[in-house]
């Protein structure tokens, strides 16, 4: 089974060189509105999901597991502890490992997504801080 949505999300990259790094891994070139673009394939036990961002294919797989969500990127793979909302879920990132290494929880930045399924489609906005409060890079949109 496969899903699909589009739409335009206004994104904000953070001043910084790692800022500009962890957001062109996470797809995003710069900052602006950019069309984003999403297809779900469903597979026994997880999800793969292909993301094009301004012309930027980002291809991961979501896996879940007791409460948790664990997304994988390559060699990285991030859980995080999933809430239900009224109309949609709450993620925040617990943990980062790469190549199977659990990263240090200080050099890790906090993850929090949100989603909201509304009228005009699902909301989602995503918001990725270092440990100290800076923001490396915010996302937010609606799919339709």
């Amino acid at each position: 089974m496969r899903r699909t949505g589009a739409g335009r999300f206004a994104v904000e990259v953070g001043p910084r060189l790692r800022d500009r790094v962890i957001a062109l891994a996470a797809g995003h070139r710069r900052s602006g509105t950019v069309p984003v673009s999403l297809s779900v394939e469903a597979r026994p036990g997880r999800q793969r999901w292909t993301r094009t961002i301004d012309g930027r294919r980002v291809t991961t797989t979501l896996a879940w597991r007791d409460g948790t969500v664990v997304e994988r990127l390559g060699p990285l793979a991030l859980t995080f502890a999933a809430a239900p909302t009224a109309d949609g879920a709450v993620l925040r990132l617990e943990r980062a490992a790469l190549a199977r290494v659990r990263l240090p929880p200080r050099s890790v930045p906090a993850v929090t997504c949100t989603t909201a399924v509304g009228p005009g489609g699902l909301a989602v906005r995503v918001e990725v801080r270092s440990q100290h409060g800076h923001r490396i890079l915010a996302y937010g949109g609606t799919l339709t």
